[in-house]
């Protein structure tokens, strides 16, 4: 068995006991999760914007597996719901599942958020489509957006950028904190809509 199998056997074990606290101290950047890290300040930051919000959940669109955001209800506590495309992809062999439940939508129907995002906060985590991110923002009935992603000198790149709403965003948006997610040079940019 290769340790990177053993990691994930062991992540898993660890998810099926909820010891999310004992896989964010043990384990870095893995299968599940491999564009970031999150420390358990990270996870806070976003859970005391969800209750300054009066927020009672966060609609992650295009999450993957969900692992981040299994991290992110364990620690805080505030529902979050997955949104991805639907795809053989979830029933391969290659698929690790979900860890959270997932709302599958087609490419034709995903202009619409099929639930009630009033109270809801909209997280983007390295999301790389632009017409996507314009769609969701526009069907979102709520007041807050998170977006996760790298900051000046990471050497990668999102659509959108954590610092940088793209200027047909439908609404306005005002830029309010962030947070770097370690030392990563990745970044939890907060933004408010304005009225």
């Amino acid at each position: 068995m290769s340790d990177s199998s053993s990691t994930e056997d062991e992540i898993l074990l660890l998810y099926s006991q909820g010891e999310w606290e004992t896989i964010l101290d043990k384990f870095d950047r893995n299968r599940f999760l491999p564009w970031i890290w999150p420390s358990k300040e990270n996870l806070d930051f976003i859970g005391n914007w969800a209750r300054q919000r009066r927020s009672n959940s966060i609609v992650s669109v295009g999450c993957g597996s969900g692992f981040f955001e299994w991290l992110l209800e364990m620690a805080t506590g505030v529902k979050v719901t997955g949104v991805e495309i639907k795809g053989i992809w979830w029933n391969s062999k290659y698929s690790s599942g979900s860890f959270i439940p997932l709302l599958l939508v087609d490419e034709t129907t995903r202009s619409r958020l099929e639930m009630n995002t009033e109270n809801s906060i909209l997280l983007f985590c390295y999301f790389n489509n632009l017409n996507a991110f314009l769609d969701y923002v526009n069907s979102f009935m709520g007041n807050c957006l998170i977006v996760i992603g790298p900051g000046p000198g990471r050497g990668t790149y999102t659509i959108p950028e954590p610092f940088h709403l793209p200027e047909e965003t439908p609404g306005k948006w005002e830029f309010v904190e962030s947070q770097e997610l370690r030392s990563s040079k990745d970044h939890i940019a907060v933004y408010t809509r304005t009225l």
